[in-house]
C-alpha cells in the first residue's frame, strides 16, 4: 500500500472517530435533555448525532423514546422500525415499539412486538407486563393472568405487575383474590394510589363499606378526570359536627352517580348552616322538595362562600354508612309537575302493561362495553303483545337504527330536553328495564319498579349474587351467569315479564 494511501485511510478514520465523539457528546447533551423534559433539545441534538453516524440503532432507538414522550406515536414507530433494522436483535426497541403500538390501541401488532422482545431477552421482566395488559385490553383475561404471573415469577416484589394481576382476577369476577392482590401490590408500594383505588373497590363490591369508603378517597391521586378535580382551599367535610357552617357539595364522576348521592342531601341539611349544591343543570330539575332551603348551582361554576366543602362520592364516608344502614327513603328525587303534565298527554294511559327501555349509555364510559346492550339482544322482549315497549334513550347509536325500525318499540327522543323529562316519561310506564346506565339510578331515586340488566362483573354498588339493592328498594337486579351471556339473562327477563303477564300483574320489583 502505498503512503498516499494509507494517509487518506487514516485521514478518513481518523473523521470517522471525530464524527462518533461528536455524536456521543451530542446524546449526552440531549439525554439530559430529555430528562428534564426538554423534549425539543433532545430531539434536535438526537437528530444532530443521527447525522452525524447514521447507522447507529442506539441513536434512532432513543429518538424514538422521545418522540414517544411528545406524543408523536407514528414517527416514534418509524425510530424504532430503523432501529430494528439496523439491529434486529435489539430487544428493547421491538418493547417501545410495543408499547406505541398498545397505545394506539394495536394491541395485536404490539403483542408480536412484546413477543419478539421476551424472545431475544427471556428474562425481560417489562416486556411480559405489558404483554399481560396488551391482552387484558383485548378481553382475553385468562392469558393475562398467566403473563402477569410470568412477570411476578421473574421478580415477586414487582408491585406493577402484581397490581395488574389483581385487576386481572376483578374482571374474571374472583374477588377475593383480587383484594388481596391489590393489598400486595399496595404493600410493595404504598403510594400507589391505584392500587388502593383497586383495593377499595374490592371491598365496597364485598359489602365492606367503611374500609371501602375509606380507600375509595385515593381516586383523587389516580388520573382523575381534570373537571372533577377540585382544589378548593376549604377542607374537605369527613363527617365532623357542621356547627353554623357552610358546606359546598360537588357533583363528580357520572350523572348515574350524582343521582345515587343525591339521597344524603336531607341528612347534610339537618346539620349545616347553609348547604350549597353544585350539581350539572341537567339533574337540576329533578331536585324538588329535597332543594328547599339549599343553593344550588351550575357544575364547576364560581359558588358562593362556604366553609367546608365535601364530593358527592365521600358522602358515604361523611356519613360512616355501612351496608345495613344506607339511606333509602324512595322517592327522593320529582319530576317537575309541569313536566308530568306534558308527558301524560305524550303516554296517556295504555290498556297495556307500559314498560320503559335504555340499553346503552354513554359510549366514552371506560367499561361501557361490558354494560351497553345491541338493542338486537332485547329482541325477545317483544314476543308479547300485551306489552307496549317505550324507548327512554335520548341518543341512538348507529348500529341499533335497523333494528329499531322494525321493533315495536315507541321513540320519545324528540321530547327529551333533560333528566326532567325522563323522569315525567318513567312516571308513565308501569316499568323501566334499563342496563347499569344513569336512568337505572334515575329509576331507582324515583322509587319506580326497575329492572337493572348487569354484566358478570358488575359496578360496585350492586354488590354480589344478590337480585336486591340497598340503594334501591324498587329495584331487582338481572345478572349474567357467564362472562358476556346477553342472551341468556334476557331469557329470564322475558320469563320475568311472562309471569307477570300471565299472572295478571303490574311487575315490581
Amino acid at each position: 500500500m502505498g503512503k498516499g494511501a494509507l494517509n487518506t485511510r487514516q485521514t478518513h478514520a481518523a473523521k470517522a472517530t471525530r464524527r462518533e465523539v461528536d455524536a456521543r457528546e451530542l446524546c449526552l447533551r440531549a439525554a439530559r435533555h430529555q430528562q428534564n423534559g426538554r423534549l425539543q433539545e433532545a430531539l434536535a441534538d438526537y437528530q444532530r448525532a443521527a447525522a452525524l453516524t447514521p447507522n447507529d440503532p442506539t441513536i434512532h432507538y432513543k429518538i424514538g423514546t422521545v418522540r414517544d414522550m411528545a406524543r408523536h406515536p407514528e414517527p416514534a414507530l418509524e425510530s424504532f422500525a430503523r432501529a430494528i433494522e439496523l439491529r434486529p436483535d435489539f430487544a428493547w426497541a421491538h418493547f417501545n415499539r410495543g408499547l406505541v403500538l398498545s397505545d394506539l390501541k394495536r394491541q395485536d401488532e404490539a403483542l408480536r412486538a412484546f413477543d419478539r422482545a421476551i424472545a431475544l431477552q427471556p428474562d425481560f421482566i417489562h416486556a411480559y407486563q405489558n404483554r399481560a395488559t396488551a391482552l387484558e385490553k383485548l378481553g382475553r383475561y385468562e392469558e393475562a393472568l398467566q403473563g402477569y404471573e410470568q412477570a411476578i415469577a421473574l421478580r415477586p416484589a414487582y408491585a406493577d405487575a402484581q397490581r395488574g394481576r389483581a385487576y386481572v382476577l376483578w374482571k374474571l369476577g374472583r374477588y377475593k383474590e383480587s383484594l388481596q392482590g391489590y393489598e400486595q401490590a399496595a404493600m410493595l408500594n404504598p403510594d400507589d394510589a391505584q392500587a388502593r383505588y383497586g383495593k377499595a373497590l374490592q371491598l365496597l363490591t364485598l359489602g365492606n363499606y367503611p374500609n371501602g369508603f375509606e380507600c375509595y378517597e385515593a381516586r383523587w391521586r389516580c388520573a382523575t378526570p381534570a373537571a372533577y378535580q377540585r382544589n378548593f382551599p376549604q377542607a374537605q367535610w369527613r363527617g365532623e359536627p357542621l356547627k353554623h357552617q357552610r358546606i359546598l357539595l360537588h357533583a363528580e364522576q357520572g350523572y348515574g352517580d350524582c343521582l345515587q348521592m343525591l339521597r344524603y342531601l336531607p341528612l347534610v341539611k339537618q346539620q349545616a348552616a347553609q348547604v350549597i349544591l353544585e350539581l350539572p343543570r341537567e339533574l337540576q330539575p329533578l331536585l324538588g322538595p329535597i332543594a328547599q332551603g339549599i343553593k344550588v348551582v351550575d357544575f364547576a361554576s364560581t359558588p358562593p362562600p362556604f366553609d367546608l366543602h365535601c364530593p358527592l362520592m365521600s358522602l358515604p364516608l361523611a356519613f360512616g354508612t355501612q351496608l345495613a344502614s344506607v339511606p333509602a327513603p324512595v322517592p327522593y328525587l320529582s319530576a317537575p309537575p309541569e313536566r308530568l303534565a306534558k308527558w301524560r298527554k305524550r303516554l296517556p294511559r295504555s290498556p297495556h302493561l307500559r314498560v320503559g327501555l335504555v340499553w346503552s349509555g354513554r359510549s366514552s364510559y371506560l367499561d361501557d362495553a361490558q354494560r351497553s346492550l345491541a338493542l338486537e339482544l332485547l329482541a325477545p322482549l317483544f314476543a308479547s303483545e300485551a306489552i307496549a315497549f317505550v324507548s327512554l334513550q335520548r341518543d341512538y347509536r348507529e348500529r341499533d337504527l335497523a333494528t329499531l325500525a322494525r321493533l315495536p318499540l315507541e321513540r320519545i327522543d324528540d321530547g327529551i330536553d333533560d333528566f326532567g323529562d325522563t323522569a315525567a316519561a318513567m312516571e308513565q310506564c308501569d316499568l323501566i328495564i334499563s342496563s347499569d346506565t344513569a336512568a337505572a339510578h334515575l329509576a331507582g331515586a324515583l322509587g319506580k319498579p326497575v329492572w337493572i340488566l348487569l354484566p358478570f362483573v358488575a359496578d360496585w354498588r350492586w354488590l354480589l349474587a344478590r337480585n336486591d339493592s340497598p340503594w334501591y328498594p324498587s329495584a331487582r337486579l338481572f345478572r349474567q351467569r357467564h362472562m358476556g351471556d346477553w342472551d341468556g339473562l334476557i331469557a329470564e327477563v322475558h320469563e320475568a315479564l311472562r309471569e307477570r303477564v300471565s299472572a295478571g300483574l303490574l311487575p315490581h320489583a
